[in-house]
């Protein structure tokens, strides 16, 4: 009982400062424009790290906030598709921003993919173990879509 009120605080933090996404839930894959590409860049929805957001970038070029639980699709020209990220919001901002710098992830390259037109391509996000810092992993559709069912739709980043 005497950690009780930890418990509830941690909870809290864990779940119910606004990280996780809340737009629409996906509905299905969309058909990628003949002359470029979609790339659904995903988050699965966990209680570890929630509470944190992450900006990423597509070839230095902010496109989303991604959140625990949140998809976004980005629309990519034919060529060399390079994601990075950096640590944008969350109550652990300061230890996420000092394992980036301890393991320099920060600005880094987490995926690199060859993108073609009228081709979809999944990109999970995921949040390393301790010391590790986020990975990007490019997936198979029949990976990713049961995941991305139980995500919602992030708005492009400002």
């Amino acid at each position: 009982m005497k950690y009780l009120p930890l418990v509830v605080l941690m909870s809290l933090l864990g779940t119910g400062l606004g990280g996780c996404a809340a737009g629409p839930h996906f509905t299905g894959a969309s058909t990628p424009p003949t002359d470029r590409a979609l790339v659904y860049i995903f988050r699965k929805r966990t209680a570890v790290g929630s509470a944190g957001m992450f900006n990423v970038y597509a070839n230095n070029k902010l496109i989303v906030k991604i959140k625990s639980g949140g998809y976004f699709i980005y629309t990519a020209e034919p060529g060399d598709l390079v994601l990075s990220h950096e640590t944008a919001f969350g109550p652990l901002m300061i230890v996420q921003a000092g394992i980036d710098r301890a393991v320099d992830t920060k600005g880094k390259s987490l995926a690199q993919l060859h993108i073609e037109a009228n081709h979809v391509y999944y990109v999970e996000w995921k949040l390393g173990g301790l010391f590790k810092g986020p990975t990007m992993i490019q997936s198979d559709e029949s990976v990713a879509l049961p995941i991305i069912r139980n995500c919602s739709l992030l708005q492009p980043a400002q």
